[in-house]
């Protein structure tokens, strides 16, 4: 049996499944904690009172959409009157393009971007240092001491753990597993 982790499958082969993140899911604690901390400058010395976050993905796919998504719904579930800017680097490896939207965004009053651009996020995260702002990554490799809100965490180890769980248990199905906050693979950090 073959499990692909962090992926999804579309075959038809009986041994082979697909385990990963509800996507949505993965980003929607990260948006709660951002439109908390917007409404709050007093007590967060990098936020402003203009309540607007932002999300910059890498390109415009399903899983940066879903994403986005994600972040932004966990943002209107704190805060209904939070302000929402979204953007599209355009690449997952374009850090200098990156840095320029964020820059614009936090110019513009957002006081939290969080990210789904892969090594593009550098560019974010250079971007807030530079404005005094705050940053949600999703890598825990992608850290500032200064800046960072928090992590929006995949627990790969659980997508493993489900894959062994269904081979002891006789439960094997094929296909994707998509799994959420419930099952405890998507948390902040």
């Amino acid at each position: 049996k073959f499990a692909l982790i962090d992926a999804g499958v579309k075959t038809d082969l009986p041994n082979v499944i697909g385990v990963r993140a509800d996507y949505p899911q993965w980003q929607f604690l990260s948006g709660c904690l951002a439109g908390l901390v917007t409404t709050r400058p007093d007590e967060f010395g990098l936020a402003n009172a203009d309540n607007k976050v932002g999300f910059v993905g890498g390109a415009d796919t399903p899983s940066s959409r879903a994403g986005a998504a994600g972040f932004l719904a966990g943002v209107k579930y704190t805060n209904h009157d939070a302000e929402l800017e979204y953007s599209i680097v355009g690449s997952y490896t374009d850090p200098t393009t990156a840095k320029e939207i964020a820059l614009t965004m936090f110019g513009d009053g957002v006081d939290v971007v969080s990210v789904n651009c892969g090594s593009s996020a550098n560019g974010v995260l250079a971007a807030a240092e530079e404005s005094g702002r705050y940053f949600c990554s999703t890598s825990p490799a992608l850290v500032s001491e200064t800046n960072q809100l928090c992590i929006s965490i995949t627990r790969f180890d659980s997508f493993v753990y489900k894959a062994v769980e269904m081979i002891l248990n006789d439960t094997w199905e094929p296909g994707t597993h998509i799994y959420g906050i419930a099952d405890g693979a998507c948390e902040i950090s």
